[in-house]
């Protein structure tokens, strides 16, 4: 499921940069869909994950924590952007926020094929 969320989410950062060159509104739209549409089996991914592996007696406190890291992640990358781009120029740090959630997405990517892999031996 977070593969998918992870791919779809690449895609939608590849459509951003299409829409910086192109200036369209089609390509702002499918950003928005791509992104949003990663979004949701990424995060429902990553929340089975935690829940999974949580220990019964901390699973309340692990799984707000997880809201409260998750909700950080969402707005701070987004507030670092607005930084930027008064520093670099907004189509600049862009690029440059677009190089690095695609940068970041596919280290979790690749952790995720990992561990999946490692859960697949453990089970048979």
């Amino acid at each position: 499921l977070s593969i998918v969320g992870f791919t779809v989410i690449l895609l939608g950062l590849a459509a951003l940069i299409v829409t910086l060159e192109t200036k369209s509104l089609f390509f702002l739209l499918l950003t928005t869909i791509l992104i949003g549409f990663g979004h949701g089996p990424t995060f429902a991914g990553s929340l089975a994950l935690t829940n999974h592996i949580s220990p019964d007696e901390s699973r309340g406190d692990i799984i707000a924590s997880f809201y409260v890291l998750t909700y950080l992640g969402v707005s701070l990358p987004i507030l670092g952007l607005g930084f930027a781009a008064r520093w670099v120029g907004l189509n600049n740090a862009i690029i440059i926020y677009t190089a690095l959630m695609a940068a970041m997405i596919l280290v979790s990517m690749t952790f995720w094929i990992i561990d999946s892999r490692k859960e697949r031996k453990a089970l048979g």
